[in-house]
């Protein structure tokens, strides 16, 4: 009896391929959904790293006294944040000839660079995203670009888009900025030009045209 009873513990072949089965078909259920979730972890906490640089733009503009801007690399992953102004030049904007009449009050001007993760990019029209109008690109003058000593990348080889701009007062130049995944699925960010809030659209598919 106890022989048989020791027999009986073991499980038999059907029954391990009917308990493979059963994790397979599971697996299946539940695999499309947990990629789907860590696609739109991922493309979130890219949104979230470009939220913060844009307050963090703010902030610079706001402690500073200088108008300070955002930009980024159509189709591509790069960003920067820098001071419309130089303190060797006067106030500049990169593409316009004519200077401003404010002076920046320090030599010491703060900037940032950074890249956004792999598989995520900026929009742009020539991209497929269905953007409002076309984003004409631009290159930094060499005198903002040597700001960039500590730069992952070469500043002045990228074309920007226009900046967005935030002021001393608190208040920006409003403006819009798309984070979009290899699955083109894309986050609009937009900022309001009085207020300076940022507001992050849902998460929305792409198509291509």
């Amino acid at each position: 009896m106890n022989t048989r009873l020791a027999s009986r513990r073991g499980m038999t072949l059907l029954e391990v391929i009917l308990v493979v089965a059963v994790l397979a078909l599971l697996a299946g259920l539940t695999w499309p959904a947990a990629m789907r979730y860590l696609k739109d972890h991922d493309l979130n906490r890219n949104v979230q790293i470009v939220r913060s640089e844009l307050d963090r733009c703010r902030l610079k503009a706001i402690e500073t006294g200088l108008i300070y801007q955002f930009r980024h690399e159509p189709n591509g992953q790069k960003f920067v944040i820098l001071p419309e102004e130089r303190p060797d030049l006067g106030s500049q904007i990169p593409g316009e000839s004519a200077p401003t009449a404010a002076q920046p009050p320090s030599s010491i001007i703060p900037v940032v660079s950074g890249e956004l993760g792999a598989e995520m990019g900026f929009g742009d029209v020539a991209d497929g995203l269905r953007m409002t109008e076309p984003v004409v690109v631009e290159k930094l003058g060499e005198e903002w670009a040597n700001l960039f000593t500590d730069a992952h990348f070469n500043v002045r080889d990228v074309g920007w888009a226009p900046a967005i701009r935030f002021f001393p007062d608190g208040s920006s130049s409003g403006g819009e900025v798309w984070v979009h995944d290899s699955s083109r699925r894309v986050v609009r960010l937009s900022v309001r030009d009085l207020t300076s809030a940022i507001t992050v659209d849902p998460i929305a598919r792409r198509e291509r045209r």
